[in-house]
């Protein structure tokens, strides 16, 4: 007996969370068709894409200002730099010195003289240069072939590069730098000098 009016109990108590389907008028069992829904429009307003151009407008002027101040260096300032940067690190493997050596000279020679270095053997760079003896390489030529020379017997035959000869490589790199570099400009003579 206890047990039944256990039951009954929790049944009531489990009753009590849901209405019962008596208490729900007849009224409401099925509704009428209603006419369309307006539904505010999701697009911006048109100070919102004024403010947003705005914002845009000043960020890209910001950038273009902070942009004038900076000028690219020239391509012979950049290489005696990398240069000096791989002095300080010279003690490192002899094909990596090597290797970043001479990527710095070619890389110079291709941006400086728009001579594809980079991409070419030497043996091909140094047949192009000797076929255009009036070109701006054509001086230092020599130079340049034997910097090249040392630089491929340390990358592909592991040529042992002792602190002297890197040094000498490194000393070689910068005269072809510097000898190649343009001139600086001729000073423009002052209007009292003239007379």
């Amino acid at each position: 007996m206890k047990a039944l009016s256990m039951g009954l109990l929790l049944g009531a108590l489990v009753g009590l969370g849901a209405p019962s389907r008596a208490a729900v008028p007849a009224t409401d069992d099925i509704r009428d068709i209603h006419g369309p829904v307006v539904l505010k429009s999701a697009r911006p307003t048109w100070w919102a894409v004024g403010a947003g151009t705005v914002v845009v407008g000043a960020a890209a002027a910001v950038e273009l200002w902070s942009r004038r101040g900076r000028r690219r260096l020239p391509p012979e300032v950049r290489a005696l730099r990398a240069l000096a940067q791989q002095r300080a690190l010279a003690a490192g493997h002899p094909r990596d010195f090597a290797i970043a050596v001479s990527e710095t000279v070619r890389g110079y020679l291709e941006e400086k003289f728009s001579i594809h270095a980079p991409r070419r053997t030497t043996d091909e760079l140094l047949a192009d240069l000797v076929r255009d003896r009036s070109g701006p390489v054509a001086a230092q030529q020599f130079e340049l072939t034997e910097f090249l020379r040392q630089c491929d017997l340390a990358k592909f035959a592991g040529a042992a590069l002792p602190p002297a000869r890197r040094a000498a490589m490194l000393d070689s790199a910068e005269a072809l730098v510097r000898a190649t570099a343009a001139p600086p400009p001729a000073a423009l003579p002052l209007a009292g000098a003239l007379s």
